[in-house]
C-alpha cells in the first residue's frame, strides 16, 4: 500500500490506510520503526476485519521532519490531524513503544476521540534512572555495540528518504524525547486508571522485555 502525504505546518507526514471495512484502528509505531514495520505481522488479518491507519512519526519512514527535534505534544497533534484528516470521530488505538506513550498523550487530550486503547511495551511511571538508561542507549554508537546488525536495516528504513545516517540523528532525537518522559504526566502511572463507564486498558509484555520487565507490568 504506497503512503499519502498529510501536509502539516511545518512537516509533510505519510500515513497509510490498509482494509476498507470495519471500525477504524490507529496503529502508533515505536522508535526507530515505521507504522509498516512495525505492525507487518498483523495487517493482513486485522486489515481483513477493520480499517487500519498507520502514521509515520516525524522523520521516521516517510515523514518530514524539518524543525531536527519533536516532543510528545507534537507528535500527538500530529496524529490528532490525521484523524481529522481522515474525518475519524473516534478510534481504537494500538501504541507500541514510543507510540504507547503518544497514545496515553491522545488519551490525556482528547479522551472522546478514543474508543478502546491498547499498549504494547510500555513502561508508566518513569524515573530519572530509568530516562537516563534510554538517553544513553540511543546513542548511536551505543546501539551498533548492542545491535550491529541494525546498521543497515535502520539505513535502508529511515535512508530512502532523509539519506542512510540519518538513522543516527534520529536515534537523538527519540533519546532526547525520552529523556523528558519523567516529566511528562500523561505517562505516571494514574495515567492509566480508567474512569468507571470507560473500556479497560489493555495492556500488552512481553516476558523477554528488558524495558518493561514482567515485573513491572504485573505492578
Amino acid at each position: 500500500m504506497k503512503p499519502q502525504l498529510l501536509l502539516r505546518p511545518d512537516a509533510e507526514l505519510a500515513w497509510t490506510q490498509w482494509g476498507e471495512a470495519g471500525e477504524a484502528v490507529l496503529l502508533l509505531h515505536g522508535a526507530l520503526s515505521t507504522a509498516e514495520q512495525n505492525y507487518r505481522m498483523v495487517l493482513k488479518p486485522l486489515s481483513a476485519q477493520f480499517r487500519l491507519f498507520g502514521l509515520d512519526f516525524r522523520g521516521h519512514g516517510s515523514s518530514s521532519n524539518p524543525t531536527g527535534a519533536f516532543s510528545l505534544s507534537v507528535l500527538r497533534d500530529d496524529v490528532l490531524a490525521l484523524l481529522d484528516h481522515c474525518a475519524l470521530a473516534r478510534v481504537h488505538v494500538l501504541g507500541t513503544s514510543l507510540g504507547g506513550y503518544v497514545a496515553l498523550a491522545l488519551k490525556a487530550a482528547a479522551p472522546e476521540r478514543v474508543a478502546t486503547l491498547a499498549l504494547a511495551g510500555v513502561r508508566p511511571g518513569w524515573t530519572p534512572a530509568v530516562a537516563q538508561e534510554r538517553v544513553d542507549f540511543f546513542q548511536p554508537e551505543a546501539i551498533l555495540a548492542e545491535y550491529p546488525h541494525w546498521r543497515d536495516y535502520l539505513a535502508d528504513l529511515h535512508g530512502r528518504h532523509h539519506g542512510p545516517d540519518h538513522w543516527r540523528t534520529l536515534a537523538l532525537q527519540v533519546g532526547a524525547l525520552l529523556g523528558q518522559l519523567p516529566e511528562e504526566p500523561t505517562v505516571a502511572w494514574s495515567a492509566l486508571k480508567t474512569p468507571a463507564g470507560e473500556p479497560p486498558l489493555l495492556f500488552v509484555v512481553g516476558d523477554r522485555d528488558a524495558l518493561v520487565p514482567l515485573a513491572t507490568a504485573v505492578e
